[in-house]
């Protein structure tokens, strides 16, 4: 009983996910948007460094930023 009721619940998730609209490019799209990113990425660390500096604790700001702009 317990174990249908999951599998009830998880088909019912499954629906909902697969019921939204999902737009997939052309591969020229893709990668041209691919391209975009790795040319402008690098541009994200300055500027989150930047954003960080004007926190009310710099010192704080320029850590957070330093890391955001790498994972970005």
């Amino acid at each position: 009983m317990r174990r249908s009721s999951y599998v009830a619940v998880l088909a019912g998730l499954m629906v909902l996910a697969g019921g939204a609209p999902a737009w997939a490019q052309d591969p020229l799209h893709k990668m041209g948007r691919g391209v975009v990113n790795v040319l402008t990425g690098l541009l994200e660390l300055p500027k989150q460094l930047h954003l960080g500096a004007q926190e009310p604790n710099p010192l704080q700001g320029l850590g957070q930023g330093l890391i955001r702009g790498t994972g970005l």
